[in-house]
């Protein structure tokens, strides 16, 4: 009898299926049964289907059989000619050539192919190329490729059977005609079954006659993967003019082998292997176990079993013969009916008598007890297995393991059967609200009993508190002012902006509002912020008079509004805070004007007048003279100025005016005196300014006496130069004949008598400014 087995490798349990398993199915058998004498031993042989990966595979010739009717399946492509199909889905996995698929589309020509762009595509029916080859249709799979027309005669089928976990996916070619005129009374009938989990593919042919008029009469029978460049075929089965009658072939992927093979008595595991010694002392069945590993991470397991009938035993009677213990526990095991027992392992074995014992070993294991009966002429050995259940690797979830204080968390415990919380409850999985971060501990306990524990922490994160800084922001008309916010770690703001502070222009009073996440990004919570925004002063001004010449006094009125504080800016360096002040310009040019004034909550604004005021430049009257002194012999005195003037008037002062522009001659009276000389001027922007100088007429001609008596009587002591006090800052030089200087004196001032100096001729220099007298000077004592 021959069972079935499976198990997904993330599950810890198996499933128990019976059915008629298909030839390409997972199958394992593990012999006949066989019959010993007391002391005998056998070694037990099983055999399985050979599957491996699907990097490679192996053809065969298989016994024809097959496994489903021809007229097996739901009609496609009828009456349809070189066409392949849609595409079909399979309820399973199918590896082929190293990858996995589960679609496939079918050919009208008798093939399959994993290429999905083939699908409602045409089918080709002319070739001529060897397999594996680019140039036959690619990914597929000939059962056998060769042209045939469905649109004549019979019909193609495509079904799924079998039942889980050993699937067939079957496509059918029943009495379908061979192409052309002269061969349509030639029928093809053919079958190709892809099988689940063992990847087999199996090809079955009832009749593929040979139409050699058509196409060359080509066929093939093989595979090959997506690229062409790998294939197989049947032996002699290659591209060529063939025909076949009641053939069958096997494709079996025979890479790395994805299987294993154990052997079993009862539940305690004896072998790893196919083959097994055994010496059972009284009739036993064992069970081969087979295990594939599917492409998709499926495990699919079968066993079957073989009964080794035991001839005259002894009557041994051994309780228990296979045992399952958790780690660090143990067992006693019990014998009667012999005469002698020997025990071996004897590690972690206590004898309590010769036939009973106490073991706890701290793996799998297998004690041999051999004994004999009364009379020795049988001995027998039985082999108890006992199975040492590690704990249960019990693992725990907490979902999720972080939340806000308030919210609760699912905790989830796994790898065992049973479970106990450290608050002694048993849900699982078990709902807590903790307050605070908080450790869970549970104790879980598998089938046998065996137990082990786990702990798990939920995380409590205290919900954020958002303050503002400032608190109570305000600010005045289009300010911009920058809220921060603390108390979280993440923060988005109703503005569309994150990080911990925004800055802001409202133009109205208006509120914000936060969301602020802690460091975690689990916990938030929100908060409002209000900036009120405060009315702005309106500054307004105007001054009289706006424009002038220098210096230019302006008065200025303040027609603000809700303005407390006033600062004036003059343009000019200078300010006030008088609400109306009064400011004379001094400076020529034009001055902005700017008035800044701040509300009774501070807010501010400012208003600039561009070049508001105009000061007009005040020409500079002035005026020189040349000479500086006028003469009586010549009063003619040029009046020149630098002034930069547009009009001019000159008062002379001897009652006479001129409106020239300088240089300008005047003629004054020739007689000594001083006059107010006045000079008016202004610019194009008339702007006005005087000045008045004094000029002076003098008698001033010098004259030089050319001899002295300084003898001290009083007359003509002294060298006496008329209207020398009118030349300041004049110089005397006296010098004797042979040049040499023998006096001089600046600013002199009439006081030289001659010193000491012999009589005689001298001669002097007088010097004023660029003029220079000269002349000879007798002196004469006698």
């Amino acid at each position: 009898m021959q069972k079935l087995l499976t198990s997904l490798i993330v599950t810890l349990f198996v499933i128990q299926i019976g059915y008629s398993q298909a030839p390409g199915c997972p199958n394992v058998y593990a012999g006949p049964d066989q019959s010993i004498n007391c002391t005998g031993t056998v070694q037990l042989n099983a055999t399985a289907l050979h599957t491996g990966l699907t990097n490679t595979y192996a053809v065969s010739s298989i016994p024809y059989a097959p496994p489903y009717p021809y007229n097996t399946g739901s009609p496609i492509l009828v009456n349809i000619d070189d066409t392949w199909s849609g595409v079909i889905s399979l309820p399973f996995n199918f590896c082929y050539y190293g990858n996995t698929y589960n679609q496939i589309v079918a050919g009208s020509n008798g093939l399959v192919t994993f290429n999905l762009a083939s699908a409602n595509q045409y089918c080709p029916w002319s070739f001529s190329a060897s397999c594996p080859s680019p140039s036959l249709p690619i990914n597929s799979i000939f059962g056998p490729y060769h042209d045939i027309d469905p649109a004549v005669t019979g019909t193609m089928y495509q079904a799924v059977l079998g039942s889980y976990p050993c699937r067939t996916f079957v496509v059918n070619w029943n009495q379908v005609a061979m192409f052309s005129g002269s061969c349509n009374s030639l029928l093809a009938t053919h079958q190709i079954v892809l099988y689940e989990a063992t990847n087999v593919i199996e090809v079955y042919i009832q009749n593929a006659p040979l139409c050699p008029t058509w196409n060359s009469g080509n066929k093939v029978i093989g595979i090959q993967n997506a690229a062409g460049t790998t294939g197989l075929t049947a032996p002699g089965r290659n591209t060529g003019p063939w025909s076949a009658t009641n053939e069958a072939w096997r494709f079996t992927p025979n890479g790395s082998p994805n299987y294993t093979i154990q052997w079993f008595q009862g539940v305690g595991q004896i072998s790893s292997t196919s083959s097994v010694t055994v010496s059972p002392t009284t009739t036993t069945t064992y069970t081969a176990v087979c295990i594939y590993d599917n492409c998709d991470g499926n495990q699919i397991t079968v066993t079957d079993d073989v009964t080794v009938f035991v001839n005259n035993p002894i009557n041994l009677v051994v309780d228990p013969v296979a045992d399952t213990i958790c780690l660090g526990e143990s067992t006693t095991i019990s014998a009667s009916g012999a005469a002698t027992y020997t025990w071996s392992p004897t590690t972690n074995l206590t004898f309590i008598s010769d036939s009973v014992v106490t073991v706890n070993p701290p793996v799998s294991t297998t004690y041999s007890l051999y004994v004999t009966d009364q009379q020795s002429t049988c001995t027998g050995t039985v082999e108890i297995y006992i199975t040492v259940i590690d704990p249960p690797d019990v693992q725990t979830l907490a979902l999720p393991s972080s939340i806000c204080a308030g919210d609760s968390s699912q905790l989830i415990a796994t790898n065992a059967t049973t479970f106990i919380w450290n608050d002694q409850s048993t849900d699982n999985p078990k709902l807590v609200v903790p307050s605070a971060t908080t450790t869970y501990t549970v104790t879980g306990y598998d089938d046998y009993g065996c137990s082990n524990s786990s702990s798990v922490t939920v995380n409590v994160s205290d919900i954020p508190i958002i303050e503002f800084t400032p608190p109570d922001p305000s600010i005045c008309g289009g300010e911009t002012i920058t809220i921060n916010a603390s108390g979280a770690q993440f923060y988005f703001w109703s503005t569309s902006t994150t990080g911990s502070s925004i800055t802001v222009s409202p133009s109205a009073t208006t509120s914000y509002q936060v969301t602020g996440t802690d460091i975690s990004g689990l916990c938030s919570s929100s908060a409002e912020v209000t900036v009120t925004v405060n009315e702005s002063p309106v500054p307004l001004f105007t001054g009289i008079p706006l424009e002038g010449c220098s210096p230019l006094t302006t008065a200025f009125t303040d027609a603000s509004t809700l303005a407390v504080q006033w600062l004036w800016n003059f343009g000019d360096n200078s300010t006030s805070t008088l609400q109306n002040p009064s400011h004379t310009f001094t400076s020529t040019g034009l001055f902005d004007v700017t008035l800044t004034v701040t509300s009774l909550e501070g807010c501010t604004a400012t208003l600039t007048l561009p070049g508001y005021i105009e000061v007009y430049p005040q020409p500079i009257a002035d005026f020189y003279t040349f000479p500086e002194i006028g003469k009586t012999y010549s009063p003619t005195i040029t009046f020149y100025s630098n002034t930069d003037s547009q009009y001019w008037l000159w008062d002379f002062g001897d009652a006479t005016q001129s409106n020239s522009p300088p240089p300008v001659a005047h003629t004054f009276p020739a007689v000594e005196g001083e006059y107010q000389v006045t000079l008016v001027v202004s610019n194009d922007d008339g702007c006005i300014d005087s000045i008045t100088k004094v000029v002076v007429i003098i008698d001033d001609i010098l004259d030089f006496p050319n001899v002295i008596t300084p003898n001290g009587d009083g007359f003509n002591d002294l060298f006496v130069i008329i209207n020398c006090d009118k030349y300041p800052n004049n110089l005397l030089q006296v010098f004797n004949r042979w040049g040499k200087m023998v006096f001089e004196m600046q600013n002199y001032d009439n006081s030289w008598n001659g010193g000491n100096l012999a009589d005689g001729t001298y001669y002097y220099i007088f010097k004023y400014i660029d003029n220079v007298y000269n002349g000879s000077l007798s002196i004469i004592r006698k």
